[in-house]
């Protein structure tokens, strides 16, 4: 089984498709119990996504600094 701290590690290879099925599984079931990790990966995705829609010379939109701060406020 693997740890959270394992998981933490890994999981931007989980979401980025890099994993083989054994450890993907293994993502997959930790996951799977573990509603602390299973927030951490939404975050990751969350960020990326958002992080993603800006260009280096855009300011982020009030909506994007809105559900960062979001974001962070709800995993403290």
């Amino acid at each position: 089984m693997r740890t959270c701290e394992e998981f933490a590690h890994d999981v931007t290879d989980y979401i980025d498709g890099k994993m083989t099925l054994g450890p993907r599984m293994s993502m997959i079931l930790h996951a799977t119990i573990c509603s602390s990790c299973r927030a951490y990966r939404r975050q990751i995705e969350l960020v990326r996504n958002l992080a993603g829609e800006l260009k280096t010379s855009q300011e982020p939109t009030e909506e994007t600094v809105d559900e960062l701060a979001e974001l962070f406020t709800n995993s403290q």
